[in-house]
């Protein structure tokens, strides 16, 4: 009996052996499959050391790769995993510390637009804003949508992302006809401000305009300008109907992180006879503006837009800002 038991153990264990064996060879082939997707070489060595590296590029490459995962049934590594992998890569690129770089990059490049603007007489304010939870800005287009099928307004040759200054602009005048409609009550007046000073295919170009917005630093625990996020859609098709029938599909993106604080310039000047009528300069308390005087509102129109939010899922806490530097760099 214990000569059986002996005989049934060692040709179990020669079992295991066999098929660990196996199951090691199949890995291999499977590994060396994965090896003969596009870019497979490239992909590797860039996402073992991620350092100086153009992201827009790094995207396409990323986005080859992963999406020829996808078609390959052979190969054994799993397409979601790997794009969590790279999301988390390239929130550890953006580091505060190694983002140092790009961020004096941005700083030098604001003040070149800065003085340039001044030489050309025109009203200059910069002004810095400061992310309240996490931003999702460009979703739609841009970094990200081919890889993450999220997009995020990123700058190619700052290397960075950005909040373009159609979005700020179109943010602060929706704001800004809000402002005046309540307190003129004039909607057909309000109608025509808002044409004058941001402009409208009658009147030609506005008097405001806006730069782009660019992270600049990091507030308090902040560690990342960028972070790995997750939205689960569960309505997959138009034709479910029933709650028992919805498929949750986490998608893994990028979003801006909490506490990231962005720079962008706002300046006008007069344009063909037209100007912005102010008396004062900057407005110290924005919430206790009543007055329709076309700079003041404008303030508080700045403060009211990036309050209630400048990009996507603002009813849910993302993209919302406050204010923490408005100051004048020069007057034209």
């Amino acid at each position: 009996m214990e000569l059986h038991n002996r005989i049934d153990k060692k040709g179990m264990q020669q079992e295991v052996n066999l098929v660990m064996k196996s199951r090691s060879k199949h890995v291999d082939i499977r590994v060396n499959e994965c090896s003969t997707i596009p870019f497979y070489d490239i992909y590797r060595s860039i996402i073992e050391d991620l350092r100086d590296i153009n992201m827009w590029s790094f995207e396409y490459i990323a986005t080859t790769f992963t999406r020829s995962l996808k078609l390959s049934n052979a190969c054994r590594i799993d397409a979601n995993l790997e794009l969590r992998k790279i999301a988390e890569k390239v929130s550890k690129y953006y580091e505060r510390n190694h983002a140092g770089t790009l961020i004096s990059r941005v700083n030098n490049y604001l003040q070149e637009v800065a003085n340039a603007l001044c030489s050309l007489e025109h009203d200059v304010r910069e002004l810095q804003v400061e992310l309240n939870y996490r931003g999702n800005i460009g979703v739609s287009s841009g970094f990200g949508q081919l890889l993450f099928e999220w997009g995020i307004s990123f700058d190619p040759y700052l290397n960075l992302p950005y909040i373009p200054a159609s979005s700020i602009k179109g943010a602060v005048r929706t704001a800004y006809k809000y402002l005046c409609t309540r307190y003129s009550r004039n909607k057909e007046d309000c109608n025509n401000k808002v044409e004058e000073i941001f402009g409208s295919s009658t009147k030609g170009a506005g008097l405001v305009m806006f730069t782009d917005a660019y992270p600049v630093d990091l507030r308090g625990n902040a560690k990342y300008i960028l972070i790995p996020d997750v939205v689960t859609p569960h309505y997959n098709s138009e034709e479910l109907r029933y709650e028992k029938e919805v498929e949750p599909n986490p998608v893994v993106h990028l979003s801006l992180s909490k506490a990231v604080i962005f720079k962008f310039l706002m300046y006008y000047r007069p344009r063909n006879g037209r100007r912005i009528n102010y008396d004062n300069d900057l407005v110290e308390d924005p919430s206790s503006i009543s007055s329709t005087d076309d700079l003041r509102l404008i303030d508080k129109a700045v403060f009211l837009a990036f309050g209630l939010g400048v990009g996507a899922k603002t009813l849910t806490g993302y993209s919302q800002f406050k204010i923490v530097s408005y100051r004048r760099v020069c007057r034209g």
